[in-house]
């Protein structure tokens, strides 16, 4: 389970890092931050990104999701009970399975806001997007699980 929860959380927190990044101003992968946002935000209307803080707050959940996925790994320390650690890998691994579910289902997250994905968004996230968040909800779900059997927490249901 270490050797997953380590992966997982360094690819979390690399994405976290590039979080910050974006919120400080860069643009890259893309050429300018007009095309950052078609490229990593897809929001029909003028190509914004979201505010810096909104930037910042998503990559800060992100570095504490990353230390979740420490702690189920049992690579890094955990400070509550158990049972807490179990629940908390739970509602990430769910939070992670619905947003790259909803691609899938209903072709992008936009359309639950009654929007259309604007491309390049849209086929990035069909291709690069969903499947990370997908890879992410294993992660926690897997280590969720670990985590109630290795402490005598019954499983989330």
């Amino acid at each position: 389970m270490s050797t997953l929860s380590a992966v997982a959380a360094i690819a979390l927190a690399g994405i976290a890092l590039l979080h910050l990044a974006w919120a400080a101003g860069a643009a890259w992968p893309a050429a300018d931050a007009a095309a950052l946002a078609r490229l990593v935000y897809g929001r029909p209307g003028p190509p914004e990104m979201p505010p810096a803080a909104a930037t910042v707050a998503a990559a800060g959940a992100m570095f504490v999701g990353a230390w979740l996925l420490l702690a189920g790994g049992g690579v890094a320390q955990w400070p509550l009970p158990s049972a807490a650690l179990a629940a908390l890998l739970g509602l990430m691994a769910a939070v992670f399975a619905a947003r790259g579910l909803a691609t899938y289902a209903f072709g992008s997250p936009w359309r639950l806001f009654g929007a259309q994905p604007e491309e390049p968004f849209a086929t990035q996230d069909r291709k690069l997007y969903a499947p990370i968040c997908l890879a992410f909800a294993y992660a926690a779900g897997t280590l969720a699980l670990h985590a109630a059997q290795d402490f005598g927490a019954s499983p989330p249901s």
